[in-house]
């Protein structure tokens, strides 16, 4: 439940919400929050907004087309049909115009595709890759879009192993991983066996309250999940690693500079976090596939 002035924490951003009370089993982890987000009118969002090409990203949400924009003064501007929202420079704030205020649509598309985006804005990375925690350490799980990566997730979720993020693992230079926002989406074959509380449903999968880590985890390890049609089961050290690793981050901003700052840290991660390539036939179930995982995680 969240609290009046209380603040949350999702994806390394310390969060106040004025007046709002997002979806999700949120947990008060300061009372010191960096960016405060709230409602606001469609007009005053948009309002002498002005773009600044070739610097934002664009793509596909729940079947809308989300773009993320940047504005001659710094501020972003994110649009997808549930709603408009802008962050400001000044004063970190973070403004919602949801289409519907009353639907939990937007708040997908904030707690997921904004924030993520915001903490790319303020310096950090991330890989498109879910993840847990063994041990104390961050273990990641990326795939291919409808790869399995969520099942897999949530099989290993349901062994005890407590949620860090759902679908983006934000990471820092220290190789940090940053717990995401307490939500996640699963299929909808999972969802008939789950007793987690739904908030929005989707074809084929729905959007669910999880509970996620409360701190930052050193990335141990990084599986990258490849499901193919009769593919024998195996999980071994990646041959060739940073290209696979690349591939698995997030590429915004884009600059020059950005982009020498992800090799570099694609670079470290190679370094300090062992990578994996899990290959399988996609009728391998997911408590197979989790064994393996837990296998390689173990090792020091």
């Amino acid at each position: 439940m969240v609290q009046g002035n209380a603040a949350y924490s999702a994806f390394g951003l310390s969060l106040a919400f004025e007046d709002l009370s997002p979806p999700g089993e949120w947990k008060v982890v300061t009372h010191k929050a960096d960016l405060t987000v709230t409602t606001a009118s469609r007009d005053l969002v948009e309002r002498s907004f002005a773009c600044r090409p070739g610097l934002g990203w664009t793509g596909w949400i729940d079947g809308g087309r989300f773009s993320a924009d940047v504005g001659q003064d710094g501020d972003l501007m994110f649009t997808h049909p549930s709603g408009v929202h802008r962050l400001r420079a000044e004063g970190m704030v973070l403004q919602c115009a949801p289409t519907d205020a009353e639907s939990s649509d937007w708040w997908r598309i904030v707690l997921d595709a904004v924030l993520v985006t915001v903490a790319l804005w303020q310096g950090r990375e991330a890989l498109h890759a879910g993840s847990v925690l063994m041990d104390g350490r961050a273990v990641a799980i990326a795939a291919a879009s409808g790869g399995g990566k969520s099942t897999l997730v949530h099989e290993l979720v349901g062994r005890g192993h407590l949620l860090l993020a759902d679908d983006v693992t934000v990471i820092d230079r220290q190789l940090m991983a940053y717990p995401g926002a307490p939500v996640m989406t699963l299929p909808e074959l999972i969802l008939q066996t789950s007793e987690r509380s739904p908030i929005v449903r989707l074809p084929d999968e729905t959007w669910v309250e999880a509970p996620v880590a409360d701190k930052p985890a050193p990335l141990a390890a990084l599986v990258v999940l490849d499901r193919r049609a009769g593919e024998l089961t195996l999980c071994a050290p990646m041959a060739t690693t940073l290209a696979p690793l690349l591939d698995a981050m997030l590429t915004f901003p884009l600059s020059p500079e950005r982009e020498l700052g992800r090799f570099d840290l694609a670079s470290r991660i190679c370094d300090g976090s062992a990578l994996y390539e899990l290959v399988a036939d996609v009728t391998v179930p997911p408590a197979e596939l989790a064994d393996l995982v837990e296998s390689v995680a173990a090792r020091p």
